[in-house]
C-alpha cells in the first residue's frame, strides 16, 4: 500500500511538473512551426527591383501582353497547383506558329476572334524571364490587381518570373 501510495504521490508531482511545462512546450512549437513553414509566392525581379506576390493552391495568375510578331493580344492563364505552376490555359487572337496545338488540350473559337485553349496542363519552368516592352504591354494579374511590367521595371527589362517559398514572420 506504502509502495501504492508513493508511485501515486509520484505521479501526481509529475503531472504538476511535466505536463504544464509539456503543454507549453507543444503551444511554443505550434507556433514555431506556423512560422517556419514556408509560404509561396510569386517574385518578379529585375534592375533590383522585387515584387512578392503571395499565393493560394489553385490562384490563377494571367500574364498577358502583345505578340511581337501578330501584334494580336495574347493571354496566358496559369494555376498555382500542388507546388508548381502550370499553364492551363491560353487565349489568342491569332493563329500559327506558338499556339499550342489542338492535341495539347482543347481549343474553341470565339466570335470575337480569339481563340481558347485549355486544359492544357503543361509545368511551367522554376523560372520565367519576360523582355518587357512598352509597346507590348506586358502585365501579370493576380486577384484582379495588375502589375504592369513596364512600369514597374522599366522599357526593356528582361523580368525574371520565379516561384519561392519563403518562411519566417
Amino acid at each position: 500500500m506504502r509502495e501504492l501510495k508513493g508511485i501515486i504521490e509520484k505521479r501526481e508531482w509529475l503531472s504538476r511538473v511535466f505536463f504544464p511545462a509539456f503543454r507549453c512546450a507543444w503551444i511554443g512549437g505550434l507556433v514555431l512551426s506556423f512560422l517556419l513553414i514556408p509560404e509561396p509566392f510569386l517574385v518578379l525581379s529585375a534592375n533590383g527591383k522585387k515584387v512578392f506576390i503571395s499565393l493560394s493552391e489553385g490562384e490563377k495568375i494571367f500574364y498577358s501582353y502583345i505578340h511581337s510578331y501578330t501584334l494580336s493580344p495574347v493571354e496566358d492563364c496559369w494555376i498555382f497547383k500542388e507546388g508548381e505552376l502550370y499553364l492551363l490555359g491560353e487565349r489568342v487572337f491569332s493563329g500559327g506558329a506558338g499556339n499550342p496545338s489542338g492535341d495539347e488540350g482543347r481549343h474553341i473559337s470565339r466570335e470575337d476572334g480569339s481563340i481558347i485553349f485549355y486544359d492544357i496542363w503543361r509545368e511551367l519552368p522554376s523560372h520565367i524571364y519576360i523582355r518587357v516592352s512598352e509597346k507590348y504591354r506586358n502585365a501579370i494579374s493576380i486577384r484582379g490587381e495588375v502589375y504592369k511590367l513596364a512600369e514597374i521595371f522599366g522599357d526593356r527589362a528582361r523580368v525574371k518570373v520565379s516561384l519561392v517559398y519563403l518562411s519566417g514572420g
